[in-house]
């Protein structure tokens, strides 16, 4: 299926996301790589890519700290295992936001979760570029990451809910602000959770 649908379905993903994903959800469960399937694959190349990447050994190189701080980089390093985890949990919470923004449209919430499972893969293979940060300069990547990402996410909106280029534009911004906001405040929350539980909460005055 990844050698003959995943091409074909990356390639509609990319010309014609909304299209795509409807056809899918109506009758094209089997022209195209499932959701997950694709998902499960980019998320593991962008995090392989950017393991290997000239950031990722920057983050291997703080390591080299004192004991106290090179522990708690060294827990940080332990949350790799969850990397895909972390990237997933979006998928719930930009499906919620986008389905309380078009409730009246006919598109329940699990029809949602197939359009924002999309709608990742296509940002995990927007992060590839972050390959490229031994030529060019991390921050030119991420504004380059992030405004392919914008300009994708208002593309992919537009076709899928059929609005107007306008509304397109306010809501899915709206609704990725929104979305990503919650989603950071939850996944620190996670975060430090985890560390709290590993390295205990140390005792008043010391």
């Amino acid at each position: 299926n990844l050698e003959r649908g995943g091409i074909y379905t990356l390639k509609r993903l990319f010309i014609n996301p909304g299209k795509m994903v409807r056809a899918y959800i109506s009758t094209g469960r089997y022209s195209f790589t499932p959701p997950f399937r694709l998902l499960l694959v980019t998320t593991t190349l962008v995090i392989l890519v950017i393991s290997y990447s000239n950031m990722g050994q920057q983050y291997v190189n703080h390591l080299t700290m004192d004991p106290e701080q090179a522990k708690v980089w060294e827990n940080l390093r332990g949350l790799e295992n969850f990397a895909n985890l972390f990237l997933w949990v979006y998928i719930p919470i930009g499906a919620f936001f986008t389905w309380l923004f078009n409730r009246k449209s006919g598109i329940n919430y699990t029809e949602n979760l197939v359009f924002q499972t999309y709608f990742l893969c296509i940002t995990n293979i927007i992060s590839l570029l972050f390959a490229l940060d031994h030529l060019i300069s991390p921050a030119v990547l991420l504004f380059l990451a992030s405004l392919g990402t914008v300009m994708y996410s208002v593309y992919s909106y537009r076709e899928f809910f059929q609005k107007s280029t306008g509304r397109a534009i306010g809501e899915s911004i709206a609704i990725y602000t929104i979305a990503t906001t919650v989603y950071s405040i939850f996944l620190l929350a996670i975060v430090i959770g985890i560390l709290i539980y590993k390295l205990g909460v140390p005792e008043v005055g010391t």
